[in-house]
């Protein structure tokens, strides 16, 4: 065969096998706008149909397989998994998932991201969420510092929910600004509901229950007009939660009942089974016992074992609960342990706590006073590991700030043609001003050089001054944080442990009144000096001693305080706390005057209802209100309350009233003008 004939076999075949090419690309293209077509409807189904969303996904993934269309692969697997993971297959979700992240070498940063949120999300639904915090900040740190994508919006707001369920609220609502300012360059309906939603969770964490309700009734309303069940379930929950908090066990019920309504319809078994663990707990608490027992075992029947142990350990361990109720103790014992296993498997710390908290009550009830003290000691020291962190000020700030920023930019829009005027103005006046701008200049320099040189002189006697007395202050402020440390580390633990024996005691010498009443009277001095002892340290902590802090204090204390008692507290705090630094003295004094007013109210008054409101502005103001039995104030009394709340208001130069009439409650004020500057 000659050269030239062999040149232009060649290039015919060279020809024939592009013309190949190009026809085979042409099908796979129309067929992966078809997946991708599918795939959008069934994640739009997905918001009001499992089952459907779940065949359509299912057929777009094996498309999306027969062409090798990895965009389609990874898109119809993680809604597939997404709905898997709610539908009793969580554990084939996160296995699919996996395979797809781990065996195919052609996923790119994008398809990463978004199998790495998938992944967190599956791992959020069955309360793993040491493994929904990792997958999600995988996801997060793969976006550029300036990336403002739809992807990394939703990332951030998930990883906000892991951290409102571990309970750490100050990390929730960085991520929530973090979420809200790619929203403001992303502006969409269903991101607003969401933003809303989760905001909500944030105040129920800080105890804030009633701004919470209100929240999340947005987002229900939102949703319902865009046919989102699985947001409505969700927000629905959360209300319950919310009112369940409250003590309004009706509309925590109504909640439950209809999130489980929609949960059948939409084919939700994890959010089902979570409605019936709910109200199995609320038919305890009103004593229906055997409707309460029916309605946990049917939470468990819902789901199968091993997909959702956050579920099951909450479940088992309110069937414990419902078997201590019944008098079964040694079933009850069967539960809660399998519950406090599976919870510490899972490091479930609010479970778990709760599981040693039944456990010390069953073993007291039968008398084993040693594992109940046991118990009882690991429940206090998981709920002082868990102690939701007081940041309602920064809270307060962050709204502020973000309502602040939609005001600015409408600002600066009507009045970016009245500064181009101006700007005219000042030019054509420019001229007239340099004429006499020299004399002028001139007779300010000199004014200014006298001024300065007077001034510099008076600063630098004062600087001095100012930091010798800071040193003083200094000097005082490290003396108190030592005696602080001191006082914690010496005293703490000795009067701890003198509470509880004198518990143990009390409880072991029932039928010896004069050994009891002693052991009481040691149990309640001790419980006094423990909570005088906290006070004392965080009075004495110089770094506790601002307007915020001192509010918190407040409403902590009272929180905690009155728990424990059948009194509904509210409260009406101003939206902006500022930091400004106040007197430790007057800060300890106020606190004290709190806390000798609540005292008494518990004590004498019989009130089903406390409200406390502050104002800061023209002065700070605390008023304490109560709906109690009242007395008439001509009466003589023989306490020492409110003569020791007198004396502290007049220590700080404060205005201390107080006003009360038989029948009609009572209303404590005090004013104090502490020069607050917003």
């Amino acid at each position: 065969m000659s050269p030239f004939l062999s040149r232009i076999i060649f290039c015919v075949f060279l020809l024939l096998s592009h013309y190949v090419l190009y026809a085979s690309d042409a099908t796979p293209t129309a067929q992966q706008k078809l997946i991708d077509a599918r795939i959008s409807e069934a994640e739009i189904i997905y918001k009001s149909d499992f089952k459907r969303a779940y065949t359509i996904a299912v057929d777009a993934k094996t498309k999306a397989v027969n062409i090798e269309y990895t965009e389609g692969i990874v898109a119809s697997s993680c809604l597939q998994s997404i709905i898997e993971s709610q539908t009793n297959k969580s554990n084939i979700a996160i296995e699919g998932l996996n395979k797809i992240l781990h065996s195919s070498k052609s996923i790119n940063l994008k398809l990463r991201q978004q199998l790495l949120s998938t992944l967190g999300a599956c791992y959020f639904y069955i309360g793993k969420l040491d493994s929904a915090q990792y997958y999600y900040n995988e996801s997060i740190s793969s976006f550029s510092s300036n990336d403002t994508t739809i992807q990394l919006f939703k990332s951030c707001l998930q990883l906000s929910e892991v951290f409102i369920k571990e309970n750490i609220p100050s990390k929730a609502l960085d991520l929530y600004g973090k979420a809200y300012k790619i929203y403001q360059k992303n502006r969409s309906k269903e991101g607003e509901v969401w933003l809303h939603e989760v905001l909500g969770k944030i105040y129920y964490r800080q105890n804030l229950y009633e701004q919470s309700i209100s929240t999340i009734k947005t987002s229900i309303i939102q949703y319902e007009l865009m046919n989102n069940l699985t947001g409505q379930i969700t927000s629905l929950i959360q209300n319950g939660n919310s009112y369940y908090k409250q003590m309004l066990d009706d509309s925590a019920a109504n909640c439950y009942q209809q999130a489980l309504i929609l949960a059948t319809t939409l084919g939700d078994e994890r959010s089902k089974s979570i409605c019936y663990s709910n109200l199995s707990r609320i038919y305890l608490e009103h004593n229906q016992t055997k409707q309460a027992l029916e309605t946990a075992l049917h939470a468990l029947e819902v789901i199968q074992p091993g997909n959702y142990p956050e579920i099951e350990a909450g479940t088992y361990q309110q069937l414990g609960d419902i078997y201590i109720e019944l008098g079964q103790n040694r079933k009850a014992i069967e539960w809660i342990q399998k519950a406090l296993t599976l919870a510490k498997d899972n490091h479930n710390k609010i479970i778990e706590r709760d599981c040693y908290k039944s456990l010390s009550e069953l073993y007291a009830s039968i008398k084993q006073y040693e594992p109940a003290m046991e118990n009882l000691l690991q429940a206090y020291r998981i709920k002082d590991s868990i102690q939701p962190i007081t940041f309602y000020n920064r809270l307060a700030e962050m709204e502020a700030r973000y309502s602040l920023e939609k005001k600015v930019s409408t600002i600066k829009l009507l009045n970016q043609q009245s500064f181009i005027n101006q700007l005219r103005l000042k030019e054509q006046k420019e001229n007239i001003k340099k004429q006499n701008a020299l004399v002028i200049i001139l007779l300010i320099l000199i004014t200014t050089i006298v001024i300065a040189i007077y001034f510099y002189l008076r600063w630098r006697k004062q600087a001095e001054l100012i930091n010798q007395q800071n040193t003083i202050r200094q000097t005082e402020e490290n003396e108190r944080i030592r005696i602080v440390k001191d006082i914690h580390d010496e005293l703490g633990s000795g009067l701890t442990k003198i509470k509880f024996l004198s518990e143990i005691l009390e409880m072991k010498t029932k039928d010896q009144v004069q050994l009891k009443e002693t052991l009481q009277t040691i149990t309640g001095t001790s419980h006094q000096l423990i909570d005088n002892m906290r006070d004392m340290i965080w009075n004495m902590n110089p770094m506790n001693s601002t307007l915020d802090n001192l509010i918190a204090r407040v409403r902590e204390f009272s929180t905690e305080y009155l728990e424990d008692f059948p009194i509904e507290v509210s409260y009406a705090f101003p939206e902006n706390i500022p930091s400004e630094k106040i007197n430790i003295e007057i800060s300890r004094n106020i606190l004290m005057i709190v806390k000798e007013s609540l005292q008494n109210i518990v004590k004498h008054s019989n009130a089903s209802k406390v409200s406390i409101r502050i104002e800061i502005q023209p002065v700070f103001k605390l008023i304490i209100t109560e709906n109690g039995i009242g007395f008439s104030m001509n009466e003589k009394t023989t306490g020492n309350g409110l003569r020791n709340m007198s004396e502290r208001s007049k220590t700080i130069g404060a205005s201390l009233n107080i006003s009360s009439k038989p029948g009609e409650g009572s209303i404590l004020s005090l004013e104090k003008n502490l020069n607050i500057l917003l």
